[in-house]
């Protein structure tokens, strides 16, 4: 697989995704990451067995400083990684969401082109 991307930035966005699966993952939870080619896509995954989020929370979560109170009083934190991903992956003409249940666990799914469009 091999797309028109920048390798430093694509590896960023599996850093952030990874690390917060991790961060918002307690003791013996697993986070897993898998990468398929879909047609002229590759979509990747990050799922962890984590806190989850609330269907309210899932609405605002690519938005600056949008942080859970949960999370805000017992994880420390910016609220800007998300937003920082999302930027990345949309750059490269990818998207990303997440599905997510409250005390389920996570996952994020990215798509990314394998070519550019051009425009």
């Amino acid at each position: 697989m091999a797309g028109v991307w920048d390798p430093s930035r694509l590896d960023q966005v599996v850093t952030y995704l990874l690390s917060n699966a991790i961060k918002y993952s307690p003791g013996e939870s697993q986070a897993r990451v898998d990468v398929v080619r879909d047609g002229d896509v590759v979509v990747l995954w990050v799922s962890d067995d984590g806190i989850g989020l609330s269907d309210a929370d899932q609405r605002r979560l690519f938005q600056p400083f949008a942080r859970t109170g949960a999370v805000r009083q017992s994880i420390g934190g910016t609220g800007l990684v998300l937003v920082i991903t999302r930027q990345i992956v949309e750059h490269h003409g990818g998207s990303i969401e997440v599905e997510s249940e409250l005390g389920g666990g996570s996952t994020f799914t990215v798509r990314l082109p394998l070519e550019r469009a051009e425009g």
